[in-house]
């Protein structure tokens, strides 16, 4: 049974005190016990990734068994943080946790309900709240608002900085699940939150950001173009290269499937 340390809230604040001070009235009126943590990017602009990452690392010796990622415009229902942990403590191979995205202007409406399609731009289910009646595991987890393991984030590390405000909250999700960590949606865990209103400054240079998140996702997990420019025999690595091999090993695969049957 999990105890209930208080667990730090990491928010990344640029530029919109209304929303921030909505952002932590709603956290000091959660049932879980919460350290609210702003990281202020409003001087100097980090971006989502780095600003969570300082947070992740300033809290990692904390006496907690969670960390909460938060956008400053995600305002959390008071049981939201308290439902998260329980489904967290059911499934214990379970490491990334977000909840119900409601509209603030109608919460009958549900704004994120879970991610399908990643790439080039994620895809979330969306629709009347009481087509959401069941948690269910993601592939990946919006990064508004979400609820990490810390063991699986000293298991599996920072989030990734090459994504620096896009792309990251599947980047990590994707790293997680690599290593044997599941995602999931808590229906009964729920915030209030309008999709892109974090992205309604300085458009122009978040999108050219944005753009450059897509690919790095791209590059390291569609191409394999990371991999060929670090690796000594990248060169060599050409798509009939990889296919001629990919077929050698099936091959040699199949050879000893043969020879540990007909022992």
């Amino acid at each position: 049974m999990t105890t209930r340390n208080a667990i730090p809230a990491i928010i990344p604040a640029y530029r919109n005190p209304d929303a921030l001070a909505r952002c932590l009235d709603h956290l000091s009126s959660q049932t879980w016990p919460v350290i609210p943590h702003v990281i202020d990017n409003s001087e100097n602009n980090r971006l989502y990734t780095l600003a969570i990452n300082e947070g992740l690392k300033q809290f990692l010796n904390h006496p907690c068994e969670h960390f909460l990622v938060l956008n400053q415009d995600m305002f959390l229902a008071a049981d939201a943080v308290a439902e998260m942990v329980r489904l967290m403590e059911l499934r214990r191979d379970t490491g990334i946790i977000m909840p119900l995205h409601l509209d603030p202007d109608d919460p009958r409406q549900v704004t994120c309900g879970g991610t399908e399609d990643a790439f080039p731009l994620g895809l979330h289910y969306l629709g009347p709240i009481d087509a959401f009646s069941e948690d269910r595991e993601l592939p990946w987890a919006n990064g508004a608002a979400l609820l990490l393991r810390k063991e699986m984030v000293r298991d599996i590390g920072l989030l990734d900085a090459s994504m620096r405000f896009f792309c990251s909250d599947v980047d990590y999700s994707f790293t997680a699940r690599a290593r044997g960590w599941k995602v999931w949606l808590s229906v009964k865990a729920r915030g209030f939150h309008k999709p892109n209103a974090s992205m309604k400054t300085e458009v122009s240079s978040l999108e050219l950001v944005k753009c450059d998140d897509i690919i790095a996702l791209a590059d390291k997990w569609l191409t394999g173009d990371l991999y060929r420019r670090l690796a000594s025999e990248g060169a060599t690595l050409t798509p009939q290269f990889l296919a001629d091999k990919m077929s050698e090993l099936r091959r040699m695969r199949e050879e000893i499937r043969q020879k540990l049957d007909r022992l």
